[in-house]
């Protein structure tokens, strides 16, 4: 029997983000990072009732998890994700509601207190994950019995 070893050179092909731009710059503060480029072509724009978002090729890779609940008359919108720090849960409710929110690893273990949200109209809340590991997390929101109406999975990233 003879053995034969092939050696095979595997060739992929990969994007990098680039941007052709005749001006750009960046902005810092403690809470906010700002880049931009001017002629970059726009693919996106995100609303809210203060901040308007134009997202291009320039930008990393987050996304804002919506999630409409009509019977309870709740929606929630949940980012960035994934977050190097904080999840900021923005809520728009017709009707006073009671949740806990809970955050867990993998495992199922609580890595946080639980919150107990007294919602009512619009308004946000802030899920501070500066302090946890790189990994998988999942933020779950519980009603007042304390069973789990909506479970939203969250990157935690160095």
């Amino acid at each position: 029997m003879i053995l034969a070893l092939v050696p095979v050179k595997a060739i992929g092909q990969s994007v990098e983000r680039q941007v052709l731009g005749t001006t750009g710059g960046s902005s810092n503060t403690s809470n906010v990072s700002v880049s931009y480029t001017a002629g970059e072509l726009v693919t996106e724009t995100y609303n809210t009732s203060t901040i308007i978002l134009s997202q291009g090729f320039q930008q990393t890779e987050t996304s804002t998890l919506s999630i409409q609940m009509p019977e309870l008359g709740f929606s929630l919108k949940a980012y960035p994700n994934p977050t190097s720090e904080m999840v900021i849960l923005e809520f728009s409710t017709d009707n006073y509601l009671e949740i806990s929110v809970c955050l867990t690893d993998m495992l199922g273990k609580s890595v946080g207190k639980a919150e107990d949200l007294n919602l009512t109209g619009i308004g946000t809340h802030v899920i501070d994950m500066s302090m946890l590991d790189a990994g998988i997390y999942y933020l779950q929101l519980l009603n007042i019995e304390g069973v789990a109406i909506k479970t939203i999975k969250v990157q935690k990233k160095d």
